[in-house]
């Protein structure tokens, strides 16, 4: 392997965040799943904005307290990334907003974080 590519992959290591999105996804009433989904966000909440749309898709068909995990942690990043001075992934957030089979809470959330990012957004 080319030794500036391997140096790179150091660098910026692959965010793998299925098993993590898996957890918060299996989250119900009653408690059921909690106990694991505390670790599970925190390890989503490391992501960058770039996982944002990822953790859009992944409120599809959940509980609502699934979601409410979901949501919490793509905030959770889309603020710190705001606050540190970086870009929401924009043209992802308008692409999700517009495939309507998408949970209308996810594509809310979007929406919401869209408008705050880009004033042309409002509409």
């Amino acid at each position: 392997m080319n030794s500036s590519l391997l140096i790179l992959l150091l660098a910026f290591p692959v965010q793998d965040l299925s098993g993590s999105l898996e957890t918060l996804r299996a989250v119900g009433p009653e408690g059921r799943g909690n106990q694991e989904a505390a670790p599970a966000w925190r390890e989503v909440t490391r992501a960058d904005a770039s996982a944002l749309p990822r953790i859009l898709s992944a409120m599809d068909g959940v509980h609502p307290l699934a979601a409410n995990w979901l949501r919490a942690a793509f905030e959770t990043i889309a603020e710190r990334e705001l606050e540190r001075g970086a870009k929401l992934p924009v043209a992802e957030l308008e692409a999700f907003i517009l495939e309507t089979h998408h949970a209308p809470r996810a594509r809310r959330l979007a929406y919401e974080w869209l408008v705050r990012c880009d004033s042309t957004a409002r509409g």
